[in-house]
């Protein structure tokens, strides 16, 4: 979580997740086996940050992102390499169809950006649409920061009602911002 979330590694963080790298790395746990198969992080390979941030992550977060979260659960909590397998295949699925629907949820929301500013790059980015799926309006946001260098707020609407979520370049008080325009 540490390092998917991109929190500090300072203090108590960094010793966290020195010792379960270190965990992951020897972890004869069936779930974790299959999970690094899937990453093609081969047995006695020592497990790195950017592997958990690219390889891991992804992949233990694509089913709750899409759907049902028990799935994640259900492998890392698998006693037998059998019962791990359909699991982890499941999982490598739904991870390949968020990539999927980021990508298609990515390049709507650059085109409306585009479509709505012009040539003027924005000071900032609110897009919304009844197409998108809330489990990866996070990353869509990101990549919004990314391709334009401007806070971003990216919402699914669902029945009426947004699940958004937003980002900003580094040292940008996204929260400040928001606030400010809660009337």
């Amino acid at each position: 979580g540490t390092i998917a979330d991109v929190a500090p590694l300072d203090g108590d963080n960094r010793r966290l997740t020195r010792y379960g790298l270190g965990l992951l790395s020897g972890s004869a746990r069936p779930g974790l086996a299959v999970l690094r198969d899937l990453a093609r992080i081969r047995p006695g390979q020592r497990v790195g940050a950017i592997d958990v941030a690219f390889r891991f992550a992804p992949r233990l977060n694509a089913a709750g992102r899409l759907g049902d979260p028990a799935i994640t659960l259900a492998l890392l909590r698998a006693r037998t390499l059998e019962e791990a397998r359909p699991l982890a295949a499941r999982i490598d699925a739904l991870n390949s169809e968020r990539k999927d629907v980021q990508r298609q949820v990515t390049e709507e929301a650059i085109a409306e950006v585009r479509r709505t500013s012009g040539a003027t790059l924005p000071a900032g980015i609110v897009v919304a649409s009844d197409r998108w799926h809330r489990g990866v309006v996070g990353i869509v946001a990101a990549r919004l920061v990314e391709v334009f260098d401007a806070p971003a707020i990216v919402i699914a609407m669902h029945d009426g009602i947004g699940h958004g979520s937003g980002r900003a370049p580094p040292g940008f008080p996204l929260y400040d911002a928001i606030a400010r325009c809660r009337g």
